[in-house]
């Protein structure tokens, strides 16, 4: 072997080395406290695009720590009311406060996950889960997607992944930073049955360890009676119907309390939408294509 080749081996050792010693896991004292959730406040908020109002002078608020669910028909402005809590939009008139402060102060403290997990194809998924994470970067980033169930998948592509997979991804990536708002917006709409149900478990067991505020966007009706505290219809941009859940957990789909909420929520929609008001507890709303789920916005 030459010099030359003997140093180029001795040089690729010891980066390799270094790289190991930072990404060596840090000691457990040095892992971020689970911090208290946000509270959220939002009064008389409106918002119309092209003239046509979607959100018409909208009040509620959440407690720190609560898992709210926001459920309507497509165009009632539910991705709409939860872009104005993440500060990408800026609403006609109303009020916004997350803690006390505008939302535009807040933004490093929520996160929004979409309905696809918007992965950068060019970069492994450890890389994806750490971007914008400075310091031991690594051991958060492969800490959060040990937390999801993706130990060993670290040095995957995106692209080798499976759909819940890449999703539990993106649920790394917001969760990494121990966000004190986290914004859902229709997250497991595009997933098979199976992996719907393992996804909605995993959110709820994240939210039970770091107890962060949670508001959930979804058309299905059984889902956010799954994983609500509180539930709000939005119709017309206003709030149709309010229903609180019972807190118990964890949750069986034969609980018969939570099976005549899911009856009494159908019942509204379809009253809402012109229908005669009478369901079976069985009944589920229509399936829409991912496509279709979002408000009839710009976006």
């Amino acid at each position: 072997m030459t010099q030359m080749a003997m140093e180029s081996a001795l040089f690729a050792a010891l980066y390799e080395r270094r790289n190991l010693r930072e990404r060596d896991p840090a000691p457990p004292s040095a892992r971020p406290a689970v911090r208290p959730g946000a509270a959220v406040s939002i009064v008389n908020l409106s918002k119309s695009f092209a003239g046509r109002p979607v959100l018409r002078d909208l009040s509620f608020e959440i407690a720190p720590g609560e898992f709210v669910a926001i459920v309507g028909r497509s165009g009632c402005g539910k991705s709409t009311l939860l872009r104005l809590l993440a500060g990408l939009n800026a609403a006609d008139a109303g009020d916004i406060r997350v803690d006390r402060r505008p939302v535009t102060n807040v933004v490093g403290e929520a996160r929004l996950m979409f309905q696809d997990p918007r992965l950068l194809p060019w970069r492994r998924v450890i890389a994806n889960v750490g971007i914008g994470l400075g310091g031991n970067w690594y051991y958060e980033a492969l800490t959060a997607l040990r937390s999801v169930g993706l130990d060993g998948r670290e040095h995957d592509w995106p692209a080798m992944l499976s759909g819940g997979q890449r999703q539990r991804v993106a649920l790394a990536r917001a969760l990494v930073s121990r966000p004190k708002l986290m914004l859902l917006d229709e997250p497991f709409a595009a997933l098979d049955a199976l992996t719907r149900l393992e996804m909605q478990q995993l959110i709820e067991a994240m939210w039970l360890r770091q107890r962060f505020t949670a508001l959930l966007v979804t058309h299905d009706v059984r889902e956010a009676i799954g994983l609500a505290d509180r539930v709000i219809l939005i119709e017309q941009g206003g709030i149709a119907l309010e229903l609180a859940v019972p807190n118990e957990r964890p949750r069986t789909r034969s609980n018969a309390k939570l099976a005549a909420l899911e009856t009494k929520l159908l019942d509204r929609l379809l009253e809402c939408a012109g229908g005669d008001g009478k369901v079976s507890r069985f009944t589920s709303l229509p399936v829409q294509h991912p496509s279709d789920d979002k408000d009839q916005s710009p976006w």
